[in-house]
Order: C-alpha cells, then sequence, then structure tokens
C-alpha cells in the first residue's frame, strides 16, 4: 500500500498562463497536482493551476515541449547547431 496523508505540495511550480493573476508566481499552493503521462524518456507530471484552471505540464514552456524525439538526441542536435557542426551527420 502506498503513503497514505497529505500530498506533497508544488512550491516551485509556477502558471505559465499569460492571462492568469499568478503567472509566474511560485510558493503561492495554487498550483496541484493532476497525475502523469509517460514518454520516450520516462513520466512527465502535469498541473492545474487553481487560480485560472490552467492545465499544463512540466515541459511546457521548453524545448522539449510536443517532442516525439528523445531528450538526449535534441540535446546533442543543439550542441552541434552551436559548434556550427551540420546536422546531416546525425
Amino acid at each position: 500500500m502506498g503513503n497514505r496523508g497529505p500530498k506533497p505540495k508544488f512550491v516551485d511550480v509556477a502558471c505559465p498562463n499569460d492571462s492568469c493573476a499568478d503567472i509566474g508566481k511560485t510558493g503561492l499552493g495554487n498550483i496541484i497536482g493532476n497525475g502523469t503521462y509517460q514518454t520516450k524518456n520516462g513520466a512527465v507530471r502535469k498541473y492545474i493551476c487553481k487560480s485560472c484552471g490552467k492545465v499544463f505540464c512540466d515541459r511546457t514552456n521548453t524545448a522539449f515541449f510536443d517532442l516525439r524525439t528523445k531528450d538526449e538526441k535534441v540535446l546533442i542536435a543543439l550542441k552541434m547547431i552551436i559548434k556550427g557542426i551540420s546536422l546531416s551527420l546525425l
């Protein structure tokens, strides 16, 4: 059986919604967990903002949002672009 009791608070997560009154503010207690979903790289946590109702995940507003490619391959491609190496080598 799992642990019972209050769930952990997500104090280090902020709402990414531009029209939310609490955008970018952490530690307010307005973010609650909404489960996870699986990707090739593992589980990604989903959240809900109680202030505006926006549903978002750990990858929202990042370079990895809505990608189907493994994280390692994306990071290698970004490093190659920075160094000026052709991506045709991938």
